[in-house]
């Protein structure tokens, strides 16, 4: 059960990843008139990142060190 959430977890941040890469390209190369684009690029990476933190601290607390 596990390994099942932490691939599920890993599938989920690369997916923002690559969304949170994807937005920021098209921040810099297209022309929109607010940052919407931007921020929500941002918003994707920072959210990735965070369960990614969260995923390893539980990781930790589950083999005891």
């Amino acid at each position: 059960m596990q390994k099942k959430a932490d691939k599920t977890i890993l599938i989920i941040s690369a997916v923002l990843g690559v969304a949170a890469l994807i937005l920021i390209v098209l921040s810099i190369v297209g022309e929109f008139a607010t940052n919407w684009v931007l921020t929500a690029g941002l918003g994707c990476a920072a959210l990735g990142n965070l369960i990614q933190i969260m995923n390893g601290i539980r990781n930790r607390k589950s083999q005891g060190s």
